[in-house]
């Protein structure tokens, strides 16, 4: 009895669909191309996965919580520029990035105050500082790239732990783990879940919605401050293009694995599920020669089907309620 109970809480699970989704999109590519699971790729699809995996993590908490942060990647991009131009300067690696992953959370907490204690809409006020980061990192760049020459800073983007895993992918898995225990089994995890799922009855439980929305911002900042830093120290490079998108895949990632964009739902590992499908899928068109707009054109597509089916989902969930109601 208890084997079936376990078997049918898995069946009913959101993941299984997604893993089969995952496995017939790993398949399909497979078949056009064998080269799609050769030791290099599967390396450049984990590699891709941990920039938008680590602004997926902030995301998602973000977006249960419901709320949203559009600039999440243009705070990533000027936290690269921080690290190259501060690095230049003189000073040490480690040093510089710690002040890059201050950037970050200074700029989310620029957010939290906009949105929460002067009370515009987080929508609008991460729209407007997306492009003021972009504008701002621009200018300070000229539009070129900026080379970084730093063995330590290099070793963070490409060394390999155990010889095969590429380490910022195990840092995204690292990070995902951590929040996914701060979600299901803290306090804390549990109080995020009500504000997303009913802000007004968690005030009245005495949750500080703001306080906590606050949080995750700053956060949010963060994390995505070290996924454009990590980015950096694997290209060696910035630019004020390489990260930008980062914050839109995330959503369809976050989305595509369960996470209500409307807030109140979803789990890390979810969220992870939708990271690697989304890599594996545009790697794949990659590995086919699909052309960079195919896809651009694909990742919308993909962004409409999981807003799509997350607007279904909150729809079913009002309609079920409403019957229950009505007994």
């Amino acid at each position: 009895m208890k084997r079936a109970t376990v078997l049918k809480s898995i069946l009913r699970s959101k993941s299984v669909p997604l893993i089969v989704v995952l496995a017939a999109v790993i398949c399909m590519f497979y078949v056009v191309n064998p080269a799609y699971l050769s030791t290099n790729n599967i390396r450049n699809i984990m590699n891709a996965s941990s920039l938008t995996g680590l602004i997926a993590v902030g995301m998602g908490i973000l977006l249960i919580s419901g709320n949203v942060d559009l600039s999440a990647a243009s705070v990533g991009m000027f936290s690269g520029v921080i690290l190259a131009i501060v690095m230049r300067a003189g000073l040490h690696w480690i040093p510089a990035l710690v002040l890059a992953l201050l950037f970050g959370a200074a700029a989310g907490y620029m957010n939290a105050l906009l949105s929460f204690r002067i009370k515009i809409m987080p929508f609008i006020v991460t729209i407007a500082m997306a492009s003021f980061w972009q504008g701002l990192g621009g200018f300070i760049t000229n539009n070129q790239m900026i080379p970084i020459a730093s063995a330590g800073l290099g070793k963070l983007g490409s060394y390999r732990v155990f010889g095969l895993l590429p380490l910022p992918f195990v840092i995204y898995i690292a990070v995902a783990i951590v929040y996914g225990y701060i979600l299901t089994s803290t306090n804390f995890g549990r109080k995020i879940y009500m504000c997303g799922g009913n802000p007004t009855a968690a005030r009245l439980a005495g949750i500080d919605v703001r306080k906590i929305n606050s949080i995750l911002m700053v956060n949010c900042g963060a994390l995505s401050a070290l996924g454009g830093c990590i980015l950096a120290a694997r290209l060696r490079t910035v630019s004020c293009t390489a990260v930008l998108g980062s914050d839109l895949d995330s959503i369809t990632a976050c989305c595509l694995g369960g996470i209500a964009f409307m807030g109140g739902e979803g789990s890390m590992l979810g969220a992870l599920l939708g990271i690697l499908l989304l890599s594996s899928f545009k790697n794949g068109l990659t590995i086919i020669g699909f052309p960079t707009y195919w896809q651009v054109v694909a990742g919308g597509a993909l962004l409409v089907v999981a807003l799509t089916v997350d607007y279904a989902g909150v729809n079913s969930r009002k309609r079920a309620l409403e019957k229950q109601g009505e007994r």
